[in-house]
């Protein structure tokens, strides 16, 4: 038997270095798949086997080397914290490309602008007052005040557009994060199969790894791994992803708004999420909805403070008491009243009901600096509502930059552990091929040495 102990030695460090190459060349041969981690083969001696020595004392042989597992090489820390870090990139970037996307809305500065409207629609009334009489100023006060009611109702509408697509991506999102937790589990359930019949699932993993952060970008999901390779997925301290169970969430619509509420389906309960879909809740409800009611106050303010000096007017046909802009007006429909869009001469430039008294125009000019809403006036609380989209989009655009930034430094750290370094990886197959003709001739060695045992023997 120990004459044959050299074979058994060599065959299986032949065995292990092949091993060893099999997997080098599996690190080759995926340098370029997105997710991959590299593998590494742990090998350790087998154990000896004890011998009486020809002294009366027992010493241990070894008996060579086995393959105890070939392992995926990670940091777990890093991966947690990649997982955090892109679900808050993410929902910093929904913030910045929604709120870029209102900017162009407002569209500030240009002449099509709110802002630049606005001042149309006073010089208007400022050329009126010079000569109250002239049909084609008063068509100009017309045609300002027009262009401002239709700017308003344009930006309102294209607002409710943004936040009802925002809508629809909150409800598709939440369909893919489905479909991903259901991936997640079902590799979970292959993951455990695998490792169960003695095999290694380190591929299986890799796929679920790339699913995880995905889904951690799009909820801020965070991950538990279990002794037996499996993961459990939670959002806000609850399992989407226990072992090969999927906890689905659901898209509820609102019945006041309509808006669609990530709600557990089997519970009821809203979930609590980061990532994308916070980003898009956050610009959903509360940052169009902001802008919105702002946009709603402004427009009342033009409405009730302008038709009350209009209506204290007097239009060429001596009347009074007539609205310019329609009363039931909103940011979301506004409009000029039926008088003023019909009839010309029923816009209110006198105050005294002379034709030539331009005086009510001029006051209809002066409301531009009257404190009509929270002590500011339209201008400057128009200039607020630019003043703080443009303040919170600096601050998307910065935080995204920010988080940018450190996503891609923590993926430069996982790839310095985790990813194929093909120089090393030719090290290691010049290292093990080498290894594995040195035991190839250990082989040829011992036989020859059998050979020459075998033949002395017989001739003997």
């Amino acid at each position: 038997m120990i004459a044959f102990l050299g074979l058994d030695i060599a065959l299986r460090g032949l065995q292990t270095q092949q091993q060893a190459l099999e997997v080098a060349s599996h690190n080759i041969a995926n340098a370029n798949t997105p997710g991959y981690r590299r593998q590494a083969v742990d090998m350790i001696p087998t154990p000896p086997i004890t011998l009486a020595s020809g002294t009366g004392h027992y010493i241990e042989v070894g008996t060579g080397v086995t393959v105890t597992d070939i392992r995926r090489v990670r940091d777990t820390f890093l991966d947690a914290q990649f997982r955090q870090e892109s679900g808050e990139q993410n929902r910093w970037q929904v913030r910045a490309t929604a709120l870029s996307q209102i900017e162009g809305i407002f569209n500030e500065p240009s002449d099509t602008a709110l802002r630049s409207l606005l001042d149309q629609f006073w010089d208007s009334w400022q050329a009126l007052a010079n000569d109250p009489e002239n049909q084609a100023a008063r068509a100009s006060v017309r045609e300002a005040g027009q262009s401002l009611a239709d700017a308003i109702s344009n930006t309102y509408q294209r607002l409710l557009a943004v936040q009802s697509n925002i809508n629809q991506s909150v409800r598709d999102t939440l369909s893919h994060v489905n479909d991903l937790a259901t991936q997640i589990a079902d590799l979970n359930r292959q993951v455990l199969t695998g490792r169960a019949a003695g095999g290694e699932a380190n591929d299986l993993e890799d796929r679920r790894d790339v699913l995880l952060d995905e889904l951690a970008g799009l909820t801020g999901a965070r991950t538990s791994e279990a002794p037996d390779h499996t993961v459990t997925v939670f959002l806000g301290g609850v399992a989407l992803v226990d072992g090969s169970r999927a906890i689905p969430l659901s898209a509820v619509p609102d019945p006041t708004t309509g808006n669609y509420i990530p709600r557990w389906q089997d519970s009821g309960t809203a979930a609590d999420l980061g990532g994308t879909l916070a980003g898009q809740l956050e610009v959903r409800d509360q940052i169009v909805p902001g802008i919105l009611s702002r946009l709603d106050q402004f427009a009342n303010a033009i409405v009730a403070g302008f038709n009350q000096v209009h209506m204290a007017g007097y239009g060429l046909d001596g009347q009074t008491g007539r609205p310019f802009f329609d009363p039931q007006s909103t940011a979301a429909a506004m409009r000029l009243s039926d008088n003023v869009l019909n009839d010309l001469n029923t816009i209110a430039a006198s105050a005294s009901g002379a034709p030539g008294d331009g005086s009510n125009a001029l006051a209809l000019a002066n409301v531009k600096n009257q404190p009509v809403i929270n002590g500011a006036s339209l201008d400057q609380f128009l200039q607020s509502i630019i003043g703080q989209l443009g303040a919170q989009s600096q601050e998307a655009q910065n935080m995204e930059a920010n988080q940018t930034a450190l996503v891609q430094q923590i993926t430069n750290e996982r790839e310095q552990v985790s990813g194929v370094s093909l120089d090393e990886e030719s090290t290691n197959l010049i290292r093990y091929q080498h290894a594995y003709a040195a035991l190839a001739r250990v082989i040829s060695t011992v036989d020859d040495m059998l050979n020459t045992l075998i033949n002395a023997t017989a001739s003997g």
